[in-house]
């Protein structure tokens, strides 16, 4: 882990900790900051605000784990991760304004998705079927997503993991497998 990467897990958990005892919109770079004792400056060489810092932290977890993006591994640890930062995740629905998650993640998901899958190999209409499930998919995983933090996390991640398998495109689940600790999720609720 890079110096940089270190600074930066160390604002994280600031502020992740911060979001436990407070408003995530009340907390500001001096909270920040101060909870983990460094200067102004140092925050501004990493992320240029708040907001950023706000988008930084799920991306960074979903880059960082050992498995692509879409795989329903990484979807599993991810949701088990908002889990453990309840008090960060469950805030986010209500995140709005410049650089807020929703717009951020959908970015990032949609040039990640799109390199992935998007040759130039494939003919006109494929490339444009996969366009459009593309953007089907990464709007109804974060609407999700965000509609599971708006309702305190009730929902079974297990369930959340197999509906989000069972809804991408073929083309992306023939990428993955789905690990058979999830082939016993229930599928009626």
């Amino acid at each position: 882990m890079t110096y940089g990467d270190l600074k930066k897990k160390l604002y994280c958990d600031a502020f992740l900790q911060l979001c436990e005892t407070r408003d995530l919109s009340s907390i500001t770079v001096t909270n920040v900051i101060e909870a983990a004792g460094t200067a102004r400056q140092t925050f501004y060489n990493h992320f240029s605000d708040i907001n950023e810092l706000i988008g930084y932290i799920p991306i960074n977890f979903l880059e960082t784990y050992g498995h692509p993006i879409y795989f329903a591994e990484t979807v599993y640890e991810a949701y088990n991760y908002a889990l453990e930062h309840k008090g960060f995740f469950s805030q986010l629905p209500r995140h709005s304004g410049q650089n807020n998650f929703r717009d951020t993640f959908l970015h990032h998901m949609r040039e990640f998705l799109k390199s992935e899958f998007l040759r130039n190999d494939l003919d006109e209409q494929e490339q444009m079927y996969r366009t459009i499930a593309i953007e089907q998919t990464i709007i109804g995983v974060t609407d999700t997503f965000l509609e599971w933090c708006r309702g305190q996390m009730e929902w079974p991640v297990d369930m959340l993991v197999r509906v989000q398998y069972d809804t991408v495109p073929a083309f992306m689940q023939a990428q993955q497998k789905l690990p058979p600790r999830l082939w016993r999720a229930h599928r009626d609720v």
